[in-house]
């Protein structure tokens, strides 16, 4: 494509603009920003999780997990601490890039977007997390159980603990059910014993849908930093018995990588979600809380895809396939099972 010489001009404008944000001042960020929503016939999630502490000394770590077959989006996420922030006490801020913005993900040079921060009351504290659509890497990598390495982009330019990263896979699982995905990201702290009120409790998150006239099963992803085994945590989630001390480093050292079931009770058109480091509690749980999903059924009918016609021509045609909507679908579900069966012929 040719540029003129103000549209590069533009362009160089916008991209300082673009850095000079990221050079501003740290600020809480709860999990607000809904980064997902979206529905589809099979659509299922899997979640893997590596803790990074040791990155920067061993060099190499590895985020080990069964690749689906059908892989539509794969989004890594990583987190960590700063314990002295550009700035100083009480005005952190974000020069691009920033510590561990950069990583080398099985072989490629990525460098994530800012999702959330959320300094550390008078102290010169930080804590960041970040974000990077890794899709085609990990459709390239295959199916099965699969190595995906992680090295430190940018030695020297490091977090004072880089807690760990965590892979979200959306997928088709191949079953005739609607689902609907939805993920929040951004940086909550929560460390009950903190000196500043805003740095003891996270921001609860909320999810909501239509409501069904039967209860239904969901499962829910989440991704913890720092927390420990041993310590005091909690995640409360509406209808649901409390999850109390589960948040253990199971992913690695100070990184949880968690994938449950969770019930809808009938009637319900919302889910709430709250990571908590328990006031009263003799050794409360640090926590950094960079992401959360839901995959829940949305009742909308099933899709039978039945392969009418296939054949393999010498220029290499694809497969052609149907899609014939059973009794009871919406014409919302009829127009999305027909585009995910379309779309295999690209």
């Amino acid at each position: 494509m040719r540029h003129t010489r103000s549209s590069v001009l533009i362009i160089t404008f916008l991209t300082l603009i673009g850095m000079f944000a990221l050079a501003g001042i740290a600020s809480a960020t709860p999990l607000t920003n809904k980064f997902i929503d979206t529905e589809d016939v099979g659509l299922n999630i899997a979640l893997g999780g590596v803790g990074l502490e040791s990155l920067h000394t061993t060099g190499t770590s590895t985020l080990m997990m069964t690749v689906p077959v059908t892989v539509q989006q794969a989004i890594l996420y990583w987190a960590g601490r700063d314990f002295d922030c550009p700035g100083g006490v009480n005005n952190c801020q974000t020069p691009f890039p920033y510590k561990d913005q950069v990583l080398i993900f099985d072989g490629n040079v990525i460098t994530g977007t800012i999702i959330g921060t959320e300094p550390y009351k008078n102290k010169a504290r930080n804590s960041v997390g970040y974000r990077y659509d890794v899709t085609t890497i990990v459709q390239a990598k295959g199916a099965g159980l699969q190595s995906f390495s992680i090295q430190d982009g940018e030695p020297g330019n490091d977090l004072d603990r880089l807690n760990g990263a965590g892979l979200l896979i959306l997928y088709d699982d191949g079953t005739p059910d609607f689902y609907r995905v939805i993920v929040y990201d951004g940086l909550d702290f929560a460390y009950r014993k903190a000196t500043g009120q805003e740095n003891r409790t996270t921001a609860p998150v909320t999810f909501t849908y239509d409501p069904l006239s039967s209860a239904r099963t969901a499962q829910m992803a989440i991704l913890v930093g720092d927390a420990e085994a041993g310590r005091e945590d909690q995640i409360t989630i509406s209808d649901n018995p409390d999850r109390t001390d589960t948040l253990d480093g199971s992913a690695g050292d100070s990184w949880d990588a968690d994938l449950f079931d969770i019930i809808i009770p009938a009637g319900v058109g919302g889910t709430t979600v709250e990571v908590i480091s328990p006031a009263g509690a003799s050794n409360p749980d640090s926590l950094l809380w960079p992401m959360v999903a839901l995959r829940l059924p949305t009742g909308g009918g099933t899709a039978t895809a039945v392969r009418l016609a296939s054949f393999s021509a010498s220029s290499g045609a694809p497969s052609v396939w149907y899609t014939i909507a059973l009794v009871g679908i919406s014409a919302l579900a009829i127009s999305r099972g027909l585009r995910r069966y379309q779309n295999r012929k690209r």
